[in-house]
């Protein structure tokens, strides 16, 4: 398969790239099989890609970050989890990516998730691998204890 369709320029005698790029379904990579630190979506020449910064530290209490970037495709989008999950008592907001909520001592550990992006018109993409370390302080641990003694 030729990188480009080529078209003859008539009169002139010449053969020109039309620029139409062919995309074939081995160069399609989305999803967790995609082996690609970062995942991308190609469809009719155009890419769409999703990084999410990583690692990510919070401690217990409110939380709230946008940690993804998207290039590419046609907003508006919408982000769902697509591997893994997020620590307990926290959610990603559908149409802004946002990850919030509150962590409790039992959220307390590391997860990995990834995220999958799709566009207005159906172009996905998935991020690279998330983890998200959850820790508390001695004084988190301490009035949780006493406030979990009945």
């Amino acid at each position: 398969m030729s990188d480009y369709d080529h078209t003859h320029d008539g009169p002139s005698g010449r053969w020109r790239r039309s620029g139409v790029i062919k995309i074939s379904k081995e160069d399609t990579c989305y999803g967790p099989e995609c082996p690609h630190p970062r995942r991308r979506a190609i469809q009719g020449g155009r890419i769409m890609t999703i990084t999410a910064l990583t690692p990510i530290t919070a401690t217990i209490g409110s939380y709230s970050s946008i940690i993804t970037t998207v290039r590419g495709g046609t907003g508006p989008y919408s982000y769902y989890i697509n591997t893994g999950s997020l620590p307990p008592g926290l959610s990603i907001n559908l149409s802004t990516a946002n990850i919030s909520g509150t962590l409790t001592v039992p959220s307390i550990g590391t997860y990995y998730f990834t995220i999958l992006v799709i566009d207005s018109t159906g172009r996905k993409a998935v991020s690279n691998q998330v983890t998200f370390i959850v820790s508390a302080t001695l004084w988190d641990l301490a009035t949780w204890n006493v406030s979990n003694w009945s």
